[in-house]
């Protein structure tokens, strides 16, 4: 067995654990409640295009933050991927920070097009985005679901570090 395999290369040493040690992966947990955090341009609308489509994933809201392209076009870029999944309806998109906290913006037109989107600029989806600050649907979340919620940060993550002053118990 393994411990046979283990003891001729390490010699006495034996493995502290087995098979039957493991946890339980057969049980269904269940989608996992997730807020993706991003400056969607093209990797990360890819990202929320396969979050948006797993049935692994319930996908709470989307926070935008500045980064790759201009501000409004990560909003946009954002609303789009999500109608193009079919769940505007269901997802929000939250604005958070326009600019980074500590320094100046610079963009990545030079990889991503301007846009973010490989220069394809579509029009304007018409979707609203929610009606409060990225920081804040993340602290809200936080407190009303403690230890369920999964952040995913595919950016700048500028929310993430604001949130816990709004609530020092994140840090917990």
């Amino acid at each position: 067995g393994s411990e046979a395999v283990v003891g001729r290369y390490l010699g006495r040493v034996r493995p502290t654990w087995s098979m039957t040690d493991q946890p339980d992966t057969t049980a269904d947990p269940g989608p996992r409640s997730v807020i993706i955090d991003t400056d969607t341009a093209g990797d990360d609308t890819q990202a929320l295009l396969l979050a948006a489509l797993s049935d692994r994933i319930d996908l709470e809201a989307v926070t935008i933050c500045a980064g790759n392209v201009a501000f409004d076009y990560e909003v946009e870029n954002a609303k789009y991927t999500l109608d193009l999944a079919g769940v505007a309806d269901d997802v929000t998109v939250y604005e958070g920070a326009r600019a980074p906290l500590l320094k100046d913006h610079e963009d990545a037109d030079y990889v991503h097009g301007e846009g973010g989107l490989g220069r394809s600029l579509f029009p304007d989806t018409g979707i609203e985005s929610g009606d409060r600050h990225g920081a804040d649907v993340i602290v809200d979340a936080a407190r009303k679901n403690p230890g369920e919620i999964t952040l995913v940060c595919i950016a700048p993550s500028p929310k993430v570090a604001l949130a816990p002053r709004q609530e020092p118990a994140l840090n917990d």
